[in-house]
Protein backbone atom coordinates (compact mmCIF):
# COMPACT_ATOMS: atom_id res chain seq x y z
CA UNK A 1 0.00 0.00 0.00
CA UNK A 2 1.87 3.15 -1.07
CA UNK A 3 0.95 6.25 0.71
CA UNK A 4 2.66 9.66 -0.95
CA UNK A 5 4.29 12.07 1.31
CA UNK A 6 1.85 15.02 0.54
CA UNK A 7 -0.90 12.63 1.23
CA UNK A 8 0.29 11.68 4.39
CA UNK A 9 0.94 15.30 5.63
CA UNK A 10 -2.77 16.20 4.64
CA UNK A 11 -4.06 13.56 7.01
CA UNK A 12 -2.23 14.73 9.60
CA UNK A 13 -3.09 17.90 8.90
CA UNK A 14 -6.21 16.78 8.94
CA UNK A 15 -5.51 14.90 12.46
CA UNK A 16 -3.92 18.04 13.75
CA UNK A 17 -7.24 20.09 12.85
CA UNK A 18 -9.66 17.75 14.40
CA UNK A 19 -8.01 17.58 17.40
CA UNK A 20 -7.60 21.30 18.18
CA UNK A 21 -11.20 21.82 17.02
CA UNK A 22 -12.44 19.21 20.36
CA UNK A 23 -12.13 21.97 22.99
CA UNK A 24 -13.54 24.20 20.19
CA UNK A 25 -16.60 22.58 19.66
CA UNK A 26 -17.16 21.18 23.19
CA UNK A 27 -16.99 24.64 24.31
CA UNK A 28 -19.54 25.67 21.93
CA UNK A 29 -21.85 22.95 22.14
CA UNK A 30 -21.87 23.84 26.63
CA UNK A 31 -20.73 20.27 26.79
CA UNK A 32 -19.21 20.51 30.39
CA UNK A 33 -17.14 17.02 30.99
CA UNK A 34 -17.60 17.02 34.60
CA UNK A 35 -21.31 17.17 34.35
CA UNK A 36 -22.05 14.84 37.24
CA UNK A 37 -19.56 16.90 39.73
CA UNK A 38 -16.73 14.37 39.71
CA UNK A 39 -13.73 14.12 37.31
CA UNK A 40 -13.30 10.30 35.55
CA UNK A 41 -10.00 10.37 35.61
CA UNK A 42 -8.77 7.78 33.17
CA UNK A 43 -12.23 7.51 31.32
CA UNK A 44 -12.18 10.60 30.82
CA UNK A 45 -13.91 9.70 27.10
CA UNK A 46 -16.41 7.95 29.01
CA UNK A 47 -17.47 11.10 30.86
CA UNK A 48 -17.47 13.04 28.27
CA UNK A 49 -19.68 10.97 25.94
CA UNK A 50 -22.85 11.03 28.80
CA UNK A 51 -22.07 14.45 29.49
CA UNK A 52 -22.90 15.04 25.81
CA UNK A 53 -25.80 12.95 25.28
CA UNK A 54 -27.26 14.97 28.39
CA UNK A 55 -26.38 18.03 26.60
CA UNK A 56 -29.01 17.14 24.35
CA UNK A 57 -28.78 17.62 20.46
CA UNK A 58 -25.93 20.27 20.72
CA UNK A 59 -23.82 17.08 22.38
CA UNK A 60 -25.15 14.69 19.73
CA UNK A 61 -23.50 17.18 17.31
CA UNK A 62 -20.49 17.27 19.38
CA UNK A 63 -20.36 13.60 19.38
CA UNK A 64 -20.64 13.42 15.65
CA UNK A 65 -17.83 15.32 15.25
CA UNK A 66 -15.58 13.17 17.98
CA UNK A 67 -16.99 9.85 15.63
CA UNK A 68 -16.28 11.54 12.05
CA UNK A 69 -12.13 11.76 11.29
CA UNK A 70 -12.16 7.85 13.04
CA UNK A 71 -15.17 7.11 11.04
CA UNK A 72 -13.99 8.47 7.88
CA UNK A 73 -10.09 7.16 8.28
CA UNK A 74 -11.47 3.64 9.27
CA UNK A 75 -13.42 4.33 5.59
CA UNK A 76 -10.77 4.94 3.78
CA UNK A 77 -8.35 2.49 5.19
CA UNK A 78 -11.11 -0.59 4.50
CA UNK A 79 -10.80 0.75 0.68
CA UNK A 80 -7.19 0.78 0.50
CA UNK A 81 -6.97 -3.20 1.83
CA UNK A 82 -9.49 -4.34 -0.65
CA UNK A 83 -7.61 -2.76 -3.22
CA UNK A 84 -4.62 -4.21 -2.13
CA UNK A 85 -5.92 -7.42 -2.11
CA UNK A 86 -7.66 -7.22 -5.52
CA UNK A 87 -4.20 -6.50 -6.80
CA UNK A 88 -4.69 -3.22 -7.50
CA UNK A 89 -2.24 -0.49 -5.23
CA UNK A 90 -3.95 2.94 -6.32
Amino acid sequence: MKVSWPVLLFGLALFAAWLALIPVLQDAAGVDPQCHGRVYGKARFTGLVLCSLEAGSRGWLFLGFLASFPALTLTWLGGRFRAMRAGRDG
